[in-house]
């Protein structure tokens, strides 16, 4: 499991917001290669976020994928996505309220993005357009891949930073790990606030399943501080 700060989230946030922005401006007054942004993003923040440039799967114990009913319906899940950016910092994943449709082979997902002062598994606790993708191909061996395109994660409803999260070329290299759960890898780029790739290996989704209305699921950051996510050992996919 990768280290953590030992300050409030509040404050990683504000100096995460603080270097996310030196590195657009950065950006918009030269010519720059986003795989180097990246690089140096991670580098200069690390001890911000509190681990190494080296985010790959956490050392929690692997997921095995179990039955699958493949008519099952439509169900809801608990989404996060915590992009090697934030890597070992939970309290800053991204919030999903996910519909999964599970039609024979094929399966339907819609993936709204919760406000990041949601409390609840609700739609109504949702904001911005929805990640839609109909019609996935549910391989034999349990994987997907649902791809999306370019999307906009409001600001309020991510807790890296306070603008609008843009990403492009969005895809998710999907895997149900029967009802409950469902992982993926987040592919795609950041094009703002900042420029990273999200294509290497370590930017993990986490969907579990639960009832609309359910309480969302509450751990302690490195400080002792409630937040409303998953922990950091959850975030992996076989």
């Amino acid at each position: 499991m990768h280290s953590r700060p030992t300050g409030g989230s509040s404050v990683r946030r504000a100096l995460i917001a603080v270097a996310i922005g030196v590195t657009a401006s950065a950006t918009a007054f030269a010519c720059v290669d986003p795989a180097g942004d990246y690089e140096s993003y991670v580098d200069s923040t690390k001890d911000i976020r509190g681990v190494t440039p080296d985010a790959g799967p956490s050392d929690g114990a692997p997921f095995e994928a179990g039955d699958t009913d493949i008519n099952a319906g439509k169900r809801t899940y608990f989404g996060n996505c915590l992009p090697t950016i934030v890597a070992g910092s939970p309290e800053m994943s991204l919030m999903f309220y996910g519909e999964v449709t599970f039609n024979g082979g094929k399966i339907d997902l819609a993936i709204h993005s919760l406000k990041e002062t949601a409390t609840k598994l609700s739609k109504s606790e949702t904001v911005g357009a929805p990640q839609i993708a109909n019609g996935v191909t549910l391989e034999s061996d349990s994987t997907f891949v649902m791809t999306i395109g370019d999307v906009s994660i409001p600001g309020s409803s991510q807790r890296i930073g306070p603008s609008d999260l843009v990403l492009k070329n969005v895809s998710y290299q999907g895997r149900v790990l029967g009802n409950e759960r469902l992982c993926a890898e987040l592919q795609g780029e950041a094009v703002a606030p900042l420029t990273a790739t999200l294509d290497k290996s370590g930017d993990f989704c986490v969907w579990i399943a639960m009832p609309d209305g359910a309480d969302l699921p509450k751990y302690k950051d490195a400080s002792g501080k409630d937040f409303v996510g998953i922990p950091n050992e959850e975030y992996h996919c076989p």
